[in-house]
């Protein structure tokens, strides 16, 4: 229905720019309050790791060593958003609000900021997709955090703790006691700020969401061809 109040977290914004990406999918998806059947959470042994690795980060930046580890963040002074908040806009012409939890904000020492999300991955062609919606992600909390005076923005961070998995690896690890250690190192990929990117996306949401009707899905789109045999089955 036009007009209507819309929310989206950034992960929605950041969705649409999936070559994956179906309307049906998303129209179906918001109006269920992402509450589909046969819906797979993702396993969360990956949060666990992304959280760790984010935790020896910011040890990192308070005992002045992070520049040994990412060298980007070498200028960095502190963590900003150490309470986890939520930063939210509203954006009235659409009449929707945006928002989101970045995993970390640095204030840097010349009075800039950055903006990194750690991901437990290799960054390989697999990744590609992915990495057009992590960048529209970073992108739109560069939008948010601004108008919380986290401002200038000068670096967004994504940052790829790649594990090392070989056979030599495996050789020594398997001589180990108890317990089972794998090494992972960074790989930082820089994004570019681009609100005209976020807000184009942002007004295609908003038109998708609005519609009474459910879009015409993609025609690569799996779940929607699934969804269509279960209902001619009934």
């Amino acid at each position: 229905m036009e007009g209507q109040l819309v929310r989206l977290s950034v992960s929605d914004i950041g969705g649409i720019a999936l070559k994956s990406f179906c309307s049906r999918c998303f129209w179906l998806k918001k109006k269920t309050k992402n509450q589909l059947p046969y819906r797979v959470p993702p396993p969360g042994i990956f949060a666990n790791i992304e959280s760790y690795m984010k935790k020896i980060v910011v040890n990192r930046v308070k005992n002045h060593t992070v520049g040994d580890l990412i060298k980007e963040l070498e200028n960095t002074e502190k963590l900003v958003n150490s309470d986890n908040k939520i930063y939210e806009k509203f954006f009235p012409e659409l009449n929707c609000y945006i928002f989101g939890m970045p995993d970390s904000i640095f204030s840097n020492i010349d009075n800039s900021f950055s903006i990194a999300e750690f991901k437990a991955a290799r960054f390989t062609s697999a990744q590609m997709d992915m990495i057009n919606q992590y960048e529209l992600q970073l992108q739109a909390y560069a939008m948010l955090v601004r108008d919380y005076q986290i401002k200038p923005i000068s670096k967004l961070l994504l940052v790829y703790f790649e594990p090392h998995i070989s056979d030599s690896d495996i050789d020594v690890r398997s001589q180990e006691g108890d317990t089972i250690s794998l090494d992972f190192s960074p790989f930082v990929h820089s994004v570019k700020q681009n609100d005209f990117e976020v807000y184009s996306l942002l007004k295609t949401a908003v038109s998708i969401i609005q519609s009474d009707e459910p879009p015409q899905p993609s025609i690569s789109c799996r779940d929607c061809n699934s969804l269509n045999n279960i209902i001619k089955n009934f």
